[in-house]
């Protein structure tokens, strides 16, 4: 079974990792995602480990990932402009290798 220990994807042809280990996310990463999203961690996890699962999920962790990186805009600005079905195939999880869509 894949775990999400860390995901690298790209946004605007710009490669972003994030350390998925939910034990690494902040207070603030974590409620912002369950108030946006209104999905719980649990939910949230169960969601990216399929990558056509949920567009909101993984909207949730590529604006964490930019967030991270320092980029700080608000979520429904994000949202709004965010190719998500280009995101979802850009998706690469911890070996560096892409991972074939589902569904």
């Amino acid at each position: 079974m894949r775990t999400l220990d860390k995901v690298t994807l790209r946004l605007d042809g710009k490669p972003y990792t994030v350390e998925a280990d939910p034990h690494q996310f902040t207070a603030a990463e974590l409620n912002a995602v369950e108030r946006h999203t209104g999905m719980t961690v649990r939910e949230w996890r169960d969601k990216l480990m399929d990558r056509g699962g949920s567009t909101l999920a993984w909207t949730a962790l590529a604006w964490i990932a930019k967030r991270r990186a320092g980029e700080y805009v608000k979520w429904h600005d994000f949202e709004d402009d965010l190719k998500v079905l280009e995101l979802l195939e850009s998706v690469e999880f911890g070996s560096g290798e892409p991972e074939p869509p589902t569904g």
